[in-house]
């Protein structure tokens, strides 16, 4: 079965999500206490995030898990 869900794409809407929220990489990446190349590689292959970071950024941008992966 073909994989439904295209990591491009949900690093795509992550990054669409951080911007429409008005925050720079930077400025997550204070926020989690992580880095701005941490941030940077996660809206290029999102694949090794879990759950409870997309509910963090979910709720640092103002949107749903869902959104991210485009539904």
């Amino acid at each position: 079965m073909e994989n439904l869900i295209n990591k491009k794409d949900v690093g795509f809407n992550l990054k669409i999500a951080r911007l429409k929220a008005g925050l720079t990489q930077t400025a997550v990446a204070e926020k989690l206490g992580t880095t701005r190349a941490t941030i940077y590689n996660w809206e290029k292959d999102p694949g090794g995030l879990g759950l409870d970071k997309f509910n963090t950024l979910a709720q640092l941008y103002g949107v749903s898990v869902s959104y991210f992966f485009g539904l």
